[in-house]
């Protein structure tokens, strides 16, 4: 078990998984950037952890005018791509997930580096 405690030493997220907690982090995300009052300081502030599988990068590929790079090479390999964005996404990395990438050793990174920047902590029980 995984509990997420917030500044406030208050237990926010509890989860058997970081997968799910990165969800739930994204839910976060989601409503700041769904936000009426939106500015460009929140949207340059930006978390995400996004997983694109064959489909999904089949549409960029096909819809997007400039193909970036590793996202033609993932498409026309048939592998899934990862883009992580750690508060700036003007400065997202990408990973193309091949056999040798520990893929759920990226997520709990992307989350411990969450919980870090909100000033929160993880504890694994």
């Amino acid at each position: 078990m995984i509990n997420i405690i917030n500044e406030f030493n208050k237990n926010i997220i509890k989860s058997e998984t970081y997968s799910e907690i990165r969800k739930k982090f994204h839910e976060i995300e989601n409503h700041k950037l769904l936000a009426e009052d939106i500015d460009v300081e929140t949207f340059n502030k930006s978390w995400g952890f996004y997983v694109h599988n064959k489909s999904t990068l089949k549409h960029l590929h096909d819809n997007l005018r400039t193909v970036p790079p590793l996202l033609k090479k993932a498409y026309e390999e048939e592998l899934q791509l990862v883009e992580v964005c750690k508060g700036n996404p003007h400065n997202m990395t990408q990973i193309i997930v091949t056999d040798d990438v520990d893929l759920l050793k990226i997520e709990k990174g992307w989350c411990l580096d969450y919980c870090e920047a909100q000033g929160w902590r993880a504890e694994v029980l």
